[in-house]
């Protein structure tokens, strides 16, 4: 199920329809820091800048097993948790 919603947030977002990319990704597995990621960018696409960045220093500070979707989303996380 966890999946599913990840995947049908992942086309909302791509979508542009950030309200249900959000309502999606929150089913969705928050201990995966590419889910994280994915919120990130829908609130940074509602405009909600001060919570897309405090989403992606959560994923620039993610503190568990380190994964290869991890490694995918760390570094730009880390460029767009500093403020500009």
């Amino acid at each position: 199920m966890r999946q599913g919603h990840e995947l049908m947030g992942l086309i909302a977002l791509a979508a542009h329809d950030y309200t249900g990319a959000l309502t999606h990704l929150s089913q969705a597995d928050q201990h995966d820091p590419y889910v994280l990621y994915a919120v990130a960018r829908a609130y940074e696409g509602k405009r909600d800048r001060a919570k897309a960045r405090e989403m992606y220093a959560r994923v620039a500070n993610f503190n568990d097993l380190p994964t290869l979707r991890f490694a995918a989303v760390r570094s730009p996380a880390k460029k767009k948790a500093t403020p500009a």
